[in-house]
């Protein structure tokens, strides 16, 4: 499988996001960004209903291979070749919440990217993402290291109050973040313990701001 989405990290991580995002299994997501779902595949071996896109043809084959070898019931899922900017959505068919992992931070303009998402969303609907904190040192050496990084010809570099403004300035409203993390996810996967130790940094405040990864979420 292109990912175990068992590993501690990506568990660890979801622990924390779905009570963040308040999900239910009877709402309607939209995951943007789902890549070969590192994150896809967790949520709905849990039950959720997704509808999962991504811009890579290859992530998006691997996605579908591994949901048939998890034999996950189709009417639980869709997988889309699209981008926030072309989804078509009608009305009849919008989603109670969007949410990402480590997207918006490839992307060049966040604001348009946040108007896009309010038009996919229903009444009183709601989005939740989760990024890199760009104030963590470690974030800068990844930019360097990381091809991926290097090839981008643009980035938005991801900070709570940057991403809030551009919320705010797309029309949402009762925006929440939080900060958390510290060991990277390698340390995670090998020694789960550790994370007894990072539910224990996120309440200094001497960390918060350069803690490694937040949690941010607003309603439209």
């Amino acid at each position: 499988m292109w990912y175990d989405g068992n590993s501690h990290f990506v568990a660890s991580i979801l622990n924390k996001f779905i009570p963040f995002a308040t999900l239910t299994t009877q709402e309607q997501i939209l995951e943007i960004g789902c890549g070969a779902g590192r994150y896809t595949l967790p949520l709905l071996l849990r039950g959720y209903q997704l509808t999962a896109i991504d811009i890579s043809e290859r992530m998006l084959k691997k996605l579908q291979e591994d949901t048939d070898k998890l034999k996950i019931p189709e009417k639980q899922y869709t997988i889309m070749r699209s981008d926030i900017h072309s989804l078509n959505v009608e009305n009849d068919k919008k989603f109670d919440i969007v949410i990402g992992f480590n997207v918006l931070h490839h992307l060049f303009d966040v604001k348009n990217c946040f108007e896009n998402i309010a038009r996919c969303l229903k009444k009183d609907g709601r989005m939740v993402f989760l990024e890199p904190n760009a104030l963590n040192p470690l974030h800068y050496i990844d930019t360097l290291l990381d091809r991926g990084w290097q090839a981008e010809g643009h980035k938005f570099d991801s900070l709570p109050d940057r991403v809030r403004m551009s919320l705010t300035e797309a029309g949402f409203h009762n925006i929440q973040y939080r900060r958390f993390g510290f060991f990277p996810p390698l340390l995670i996967n090998c020694f789960p313990s550790l994370l007894k130790t990072e539910s224990y940094t996120d309440q200094f405040k001497f960390f918060n701001k350069v803690l490694p990864y937040f949690m941010i979420k607003g309603e439209f």
